[in-house]
């Protein structure tokens, strides 16, 4: 070589060459490699020393995070061996474990609790990674964290910033069979989040017959079956009045032969069909639910909180099937509520 070649610029495919060495190091073609699956460059980039937990800027996800919610498989066993963290956050608080769990990546899951990712840590809403997991209805995934936190059994019982314990998620999510592994493994059936609902009361009020089933026949206590069944919420409304407030006819007779009390009175001193009439909305479902009802009960003589007879609610709904139902039954008028705008049949 020449001196003077030493101090002349590269070539146009010198250049050229070099590039394709070395890809320009920022973050946004870090992050784009693992997005489009492009390990080439991925590779050229942790090759050249790129910190692979570099953060989106805006987003705070790093490649790890994109590397799992695109199922990059080759770009995870890449990051992990150059060391990625597996419990960084993102902006929600995320990680990739929290990703993996509520997309239902049973590998990735496996792959992320063996490098030691963190069930425990919580996202912006309060939630770990189980709660995520248990709301997929995807029983194997279930399995790999429970397989995984043997030693740490009463994660099965953590709940979330609201107080929602992993069986309230898989139950809000409508899934029985993991409502049923859950309770298998001694979820609590009588824990209350903010609200003071049960897990029975989330059962009812989606209407779900098979996870109402799981729950009540998943005691041998009776003490423990009747006590969820009668537990109120902050309104001290028990699963038998969203039962019924929300037209579920199969329901509220199933929680009524197993022991719920239908004279029990919440915070406005009314009955669960009281609190039926004196909602807003009154569907057919309603009407079919309050004709099966109220032959099991009698609150001819029950007014609520305003003084109000079942026979009043109605008239106040103007439903007239119900009306013409109950004057058979003799219900009657409390007339000292009565306005000068209300007219009342005798």
């Amino acid at each position: 070589m020449r001196l003077r070649d030493l101090f002349r610029s590269q070539s146009n495919n010198e250049r050229k060459y070099t590039s394709t060495i070395l890809p320009v190091l920022d973050t946004n073609t870090f992050l784009n490699a693992v997005q489009d699956k492009d390990i080439d460059t991925l590779h050229k980039c942790l090759l050249a020393g790129f910190p692979p937990d570099q953060p989106d800027p805006i987003t705070k996800a790093t490649a790890l995070h994109i590397a799992v919610e695109t199922v990059n498989m080759r770009a995870i066993h890449m990051l992990l061996q150059a060391g990625a963290q597996v419990n960084v956050c993102d902006l929600s608080l995320s990680t990739p474990l929290h990703i993996a769990a509520y997309m239902g990546y049973e590998e990735i899951v496996q792959i992320l609790l063996m490098h030691g990712a963190d069930m425990f840590k919580q996202d912006n809403t309060g939630r770990n990674s189980f709660h995520l997991a248990v709301s997929t209805g995807n029983n194997r995934l279930v399995q790999h964290f429970i397989s995984a936190i043997d030693i740490e059994p009463y994660m099965i019982h953590i709940p979330d910033a609201q107080n929602w314990t992993p069986l309230m998620c898989a139950c809000a999510s409508n899934h029985p069979s993991t409502c049923a592994l859950l309770l298998s493994h001694g979820a609590y059936l009588c824990a209350m989040n903010d609200q003071g609902m049960t897990v029975l009361h989330i059962a009812t009020f989606l209407g779900s017959l098979p996870i109402i089933y799981e729950l009540l026949n998943s005691s041998i206590d009776d003490e423990i079956i009747l006590k969820v069944l009668n537990q109120g919420d902050h309104r001290n409304q028990t699963p038998l009045f969203y039962a019924c407030i929300e037209g579920h006819v199969d329901v509220a007779l199933t929680l009524l032969h197993a022991g719920a009390n239908a004279y029990h009175l919440d915070n406005d001193n009314q009955t669960c069909l009281h609190a039926m009439l004196s909602s807003s909305i009154i569907l057919k479902r309603h009407i079919r639910l309050f004709y099966r009802f109220i032959e099991y009960v009698d609150f001819r003589f029950h007014q609520d909180h305003l003084s109000r007879t079942l026979l009043d609610l109605a008239y106040l709904n103007q439903i007239n099937t119900i009306i013409y139902l109950l004057k058979l039954l003799n219900y009657k008028h409390n007339y000292n509520i009565i306005s000068n705008n209300e007219s009342y049949d005798n």
